[in-house]
């Protein structure tokens, strides 16, 4: 009975031309023969993996997006080594027909046998070539976007993809039909410097079951209540263990939308950026009351931060409490997000004694500083605080003190106090503190920045 390596070189290099890329590559490390006769589909292997597994495409002299695809047409063994595509805000997304690359394009499109591909140079825009793309690459694990419009063709793939993969758990649709099966990482972000891009980027990337990390930057929109429940209604739960929202304003429907649906979510971070980016109050409290309902069981990280000057000042909800966070180990945040409000204790402790002469009293006794113990998980290992109020050492230490009773894992504080401003006389204080904290095996350092750290 004949066996694989009897047969001619001839018919051993036609089977190779039927094994899937890599494995012939672990195939031709099982045998020196194997490998000698492979070195020729090996070394073409070697040069389109260099070529094609990171794409960014960030020129302005021609549309690389355009370049991609044509390269795709001719050789569609090129989809499968596309691992990492970029599509930067710095790429060419929108031309003129008359310039000069776009009239080599054209001649390109007249050899092609379809002359649909005419017709997306003739739009003028790459939002259906990128779709092109994206629809190409079968393989595909990370990919970055910079939408130049809300409403285009990538985000209708992206959100067929979303709701496709509901239809296939429920048997309505081929799994194997299905785009992204092997996306793990996605980024967004505006293309401008002002205005944002739509949530549901994020939002229908984040149900694609492969997924475990969604990253945006200037993210913003709000959702009502229609939409929200048709995330629920058609959607999966998300695999996403990291979510990342740097300089946005998101809405807070469209933020409980979001994480509703993402109960292995690990690590968590948000930048407040105001009214740059969309007209939407921050209220850091009521979104840690989101998270603990539905990630108490999965959050291991929060980072929760406001880059603008007055996001506090809008603050609805008055008290948060981290005590159902069962895995949380690090936290990061501004006094403000986590503390109660000093002006809604001050109406409730205060107590006015009306005058004969019509005026009002204030009782002389001076509202106690907040305690934080009581709001932190007992999974915590490390607390970072910004812009922390002049009774932090009061606050702090009373932490210290109560450690063992509510977060007996508490092993760093670290902070900042208002503005960052460094003196003699704090510098003293905190020296004390940093002895008292030793004590309870507690290691303090006051820092002179705390900020968002994006990808965390």
């Amino acid at each position: 009975m004949p066996v694989l390596l009897d047969l001619p070189n001839e018919l051993l290099l036609s089977i190779f031309s039927f094994v899937d890329i890599d494995d012939l590559v672990s195939f031709a490390v099982t045998c020196r023969h194997i490998h000698a006769v492979g070195e020729g589909p090996l070394r073409e292997h070697k040069a389109l993996q260099d070529k094609y597994h990171t794409v960014t495409c960030a020129n302005q002299d021609d549309c690389a997006s355009w370049n991609l695809l044509y390269d795709v047409i001719l050789d569609p063994l090129v989809e499968l080594y596309a691992r990492e595509l970029d599509f930067a805000a710095e790429r060419k997304m929108d031309w003129d027909t008359h310039e000069e690359w776009c009239q080599v394009a054209m001649e390109q499109s007249k050899r092609l046998p379809d002359p649909d591909w005419r017709d997306l140079l003739l739009r003028r825009n790459d939002d259906q070539i990128i779709e092109r793309l994206l629809l190409s690459f079968p393989r595909l694990r990370k990919l970055h976007y910079v939408p130049h419009r809300w409403n285009s063709s990538p985000f209708d793939t992206v959100m067929k993809a979303a709701t496709g993969y509901k239809r296939a758990e429920l048997g309505m649709l081929p799994l194997g039909h299905l785009v992204f099966q092997h996306l793990t990482t996605v980024s967004f972000a505006h293309w401008d410097t002002e205005g944002s891009v739509s949530f549901q980027w994020l939002l229908y990337f984040s149900r694609i079951p492969s997924v475990r990390t969604v990253n945006g930057h200037m993210v913003g929109y709000e959702t009502s209540r229609e939409e929200a429940a048709y995330f629920a209604d058609n959607l999966l739960q998300s695999n996403a263990t990291s979510l990342t929202m740097s300089f946005s304003c998101v809405g807070i429907d469209a933020f409980r939308s979001m994480i509703m649906g993402m109960p292995k979510l690990r690590s968590f971070a948000y930048d407040y950026a105001g009214p740059s980016v969309d007209d939407y109050d921050f209220d850091a409290k009521a979104m840690i009351n989101i998270l603990s309902e539905y990630t108490k069981e999965s959050l291991e990280s929060l980072q929760l931060f406001d880059g603008s000057d007055y996001g506090y000042d809008e603050q609805e909800t008055p008290r948060v409490s981290l005590t159902e966070f069962k895995q949380l180990r690090t936290l990061a945040t501004d006094w403000d997000a986590l503390l109660p409000d000093p002006d809604e204790d001050a109406d409730t402790i205060l107590d006015d004694a009306e005058l004969s002469q019509g005026f009002f009293k204030e009782d002389e006794n001076v509202p106690a500083s907040p305690e934080i113990a009581g709001l932190l998980p007992s999974s915590l290992e490390e607390l970072s605080l910004r812009n922390c109020r002049e009774d932090w050492f009061r606050v702090l230490t009373s932490l210290c003190e109560q450690k063992e009773e509510n977060c007996p894992k508490l092993r760093k504080i670290n902070f900042m106090d208002h503005r960052g401003e460094f003196g003699a006389a704090k510098e003293a204080k905190v020296a004390d503190f940093k002895e008292l904290a030793k004590k309870f095996g507690v290691e303090v350092e006051r820092r002179r920045l705390i900020g968002f750290i994006e990808g965390c």
